[in-house]
């Protein structure tokens, strides 16, 4: 039963955050040459492609973001047991909400640590709203499992 709607955007809702491994959350410059930083998944790099070692994340984002892509491919396992499959889908959910909140409350504290006496100059990059669609994707499966759920109940009480 893997040719369900749902099963697309919970696909691509894994793909795209597997996206945020790859592409940066934010770049930032300074006024120098060597001040060119870019955050991360995983922290904050310096041009050089070196972690800063001052800045540590709060929310570990990598494992976070893994746990949630394994929580989408978990859900995709349980096409068969609905209810189940809708609990995980509102748990992705609500953990893809809880990383766009702390990206954004990390972003402020990056932007506040990097610009101690310097001019600073923030891009927010793509990588930055990857949760946005995800938590989407998130919502419109989550109506597509509670739709497949009301279609079967239908069709039990005409039985």
């Amino acid at each position: 039963m893997f040719q369900r709607k749902q099963t697309l955007y919970m696909v691509v809702a894994i793909l795209l955050l597997g996206l945020m491994y790859v592409i940066p959350l934010a770049r930032y410059s300074g006024t120098g040459p060597d001040e060119q930083w870019a955050l991360r998944i995983w922290g904050l790099q310096q041009a050089s492609g070196e972690l800063v070692p001052d800045v540590d994340l709060q929310v570990p984002f990598a494992p976070v973001v893994g746990v949630v892509i394994l929580l989408l491919v978990i859900t995709l396992v349980f096409y068969r047991n609905r209810p189940r499959q809708l609990r995980f889908a509102r748990m992705s959910a609500v953990f893809v909400a809880a990383i766009g909140v702390a990206l954004a409350i990390t972003n402020g504290s990056v932007v506040s640590y990097l610009e101690q006496g310097r001019i600073l100059t923030s891009h927010l990059t793509l990588g930055f709203f990857i949760p946005v669609p995800v938590l989407l994707l998130c919502i419109i499966a989550l109506r597509g499992i509670r739709h497949d759920e009301d279609l079967v109940k239908s069709a039990d009480r005409l039985r």
